[in-house]
């Protein structure tokens, strides 16, 4: 609930945060573009660090993962997609 509280997900045009689908369920998807998501996410480790003392950190999925194909929900579909807009897509596939 922090970061929620705190405004640090990226959001979709209805300035919703954007759900994907990882591992465990739904999630949600920092935006390091953002100070106070950087300031959030440094609060968050010292925390951790604070209880568990760790010397370093794997993050596992450090870049954004989704396991849907698209989007997740209706709601969050684009309304003006980038296929054909751009010069090159790397995978060929809407974005």
């Amino acid at each position: 609930m922090q970061g929620k509280d705190q405004d640090v997900y990226i959001k979709n045009q209805a300035g919703e945060a954007i759900t994907g689908r990882v591992w465990p369920n739904d999630a949600v998807f920092p935006d390091f573009f953002k100070k106070e998501t950087k300031e959030w996410w440094h609060d968050m480790l010292t925390a951790m660090w604070e209880n568990v003392g760790f010397d370093g950190l794997w993050l596992d999925m450090n870049e954004i993962s989704d396991f849907c194909e698209g989007v997740c929900y209706d709601d969050q579909k684009a309304e003006s997609p980038a296929l054909h807009k751009l010069p090159y897509i790397p995978t060929g596939r809407n974005i």
